[in-house]
């Protein structure tokens, strides 16, 4: 038999040839097996993501689970796998609510200021005007545009300043009878504002407290939302000039805070006696007084902004919130009071030429004299004039609801069929 000899270079190529398919298949290994991470760790990501959306989703419900201050963790379907963590707190006349959920070392958070948005025909309402026996009425070119609930359901055409009313119609909308109690405002909701006003009670929530009394105030401030507050706070009175406060900050005043129009604030809450905000200022934020708070000429208060006059008990004087001429201010406008006192008022006035994107709110009177573009809700609807004083009357003021954007949400300070909604993520 013949032997068949192999040239010594073809072993060679054999170990070469191994060599290079070993690497190729190591390779498609390592792809596979870092393919794999990859899609472990995307579909970790996603399922966090996700989880942190549903706990969103279940805060915004009308859940009993977690209540407001509160955080708890909960397993959202039952599997073991899928815990996330909520928190609510409040933020000044908003919900601040929180979503955290953990997937192996990927952690991912949700944050928004919630409120209340209506979902019946209270929130079609142009006006609310309790039925204190004295019907409205109106003049000069005075539009309303939305539903009305008017003493006895009537509206009548009245003369002031020498003018009778100028218009095809009245209402362009529903008329009906409004109750004598009026629309109640929440009392829990002014329990917890009341609070807010001592030094006490920032600090049993754990604040970061600057005293300014005794540490200058930086001219920048800027906290996230996932800290823990920080308090801005003075026995005396509190001016911010050519500063930048923004994110998750108290300003605290036992006497009163005045805010220049050189000052950059957002999303700030502001708690003082008096609280003005000189003309020019622009930006946006929550502020809350018992006694008094003026906003000046050319203003521009952006949304989602908050201003809350709360007359308490201890208040000597009327509470009042007024906004001067030229001014522009988008979100909630509100006046309410701890007891009713014949001899003390809560008095919310919007001057000339004034335009408010929202819903005003006073649980006493009311004075509108330029354009409302939502609603507006009182006990009585006054007009001044340089010798006189008008009850129930409206003079060139224009107050639509239906101009009223569909995404507004509101705060709970009103008592109506509503439900939660996204005021802004943070």
């Amino acid at each position: 038999m013949k032997k068949l000899k192999l040239k010594g270079g073809s072993l060679t190529y054999a170990v070469v040839f191994s060599l290079i398919v070993s690497i190729f298949c190591m390779t498609l290994v390592l792809l596979f097996y870092y393919s794999s991470q990859s899609v472990s760790e995307y579909t970790d990501v996603f399922r966090a993501q996700l989880n942190a959306k549903s706990g969103i989703n279940l805060l915004l419900s009308n859940q009993q689970i977690v209540g407001s201050p509160e955080k708890k963790t909960i397993d959202l379907y039952g599997n073991g796998t899928d815990s996330v963590e909520l928190e609510r707190n409040y933020w000044g006349a908003f919900d601040l609510v929180t979503a955290t959920s953990i997937q192996q070392n990927y952690r991912f958070g949700l944050s928004a200021l919630t409120g209340l948005k209506s979902i019946s025909d209270s929130g079609n309402i142009a006006i609310y005007l309790s039925d204190l026996n004295n019907p409205l009425k109106i003049a000069g070119e005075t539009v309303i545009k939305g539903n009305c609930y008017l003493p006895e359901g009537t509206i009548k055409a009245g003369n002031m300043n020498g003018e009778s009313f100028i218009g095809d119609k009245l209402v362009d909308g529903v008329i009906r009878k409004s109750s004598s109690q009026g629309m109640d405002f929440n009392r829990d909701f002014m329990g917890y504002l009341i609070k807010q006003f001592t030094l006490d009670t920032m600090k049993l929530n754990s604040d970061s407290v600057i005293n300014i009394d005794q540490f200058p105030l930086k001219d920048s401030v800027v906290n996230s939302f996932t800290n823990r507050p920080i308090t801005i706070y003075s026995k005396g009175e509190i001016i911010l000039s050519n500063v930048y406060l923004c994110g998750k900050i108290k300003v605290l005043s036992e006497l009163g805070v005045i805010i220049k129009s050189s000052s950059q604030i957002k999303d700030v809450i502001i708690f003082a006696p008096d609280v003005e905000i000189e003309d020019g200022f622009t930006g946006a934020l929550q502020a809350f007084a018992t006694d008094s708070i003026s906003v000046g000429e050319k203003c521009n208060l952006a949304y989602p902004s908050v201003l809350g006059v709360v007359r308490t008990v201890a208040s000597k004087t009327n509470s009042s919130l007024k906004i001067h001429e030229n001014s522009n201010f988008a979100g909630e406008i509100f006046g309410i009071q701890e007891t009713a006192d014949l001899a003390k008022h809560v008095f919310i006035s919007l001057s000339e030429d004034t335009k408010v994107i929202g819903r005003v709110y006073s649980c006493d009177l009311l004075e509108t004299k330029g354009k409302v573009y939502g609603s507006i809700i009182c006990n009585k609807i006054l007009y001044t004039n340089s010798s006189s004083v008008y009850e129930n009357h409206l003079y060139k003021a224009v107050i639509d609801i239906t101009k009223l954007p569909d995404a507004f949400v509101g705060t709970s300070v009103l008592k109506f069929n509503s439900r939660k909604g996204i005021v802004k993520w943070l």
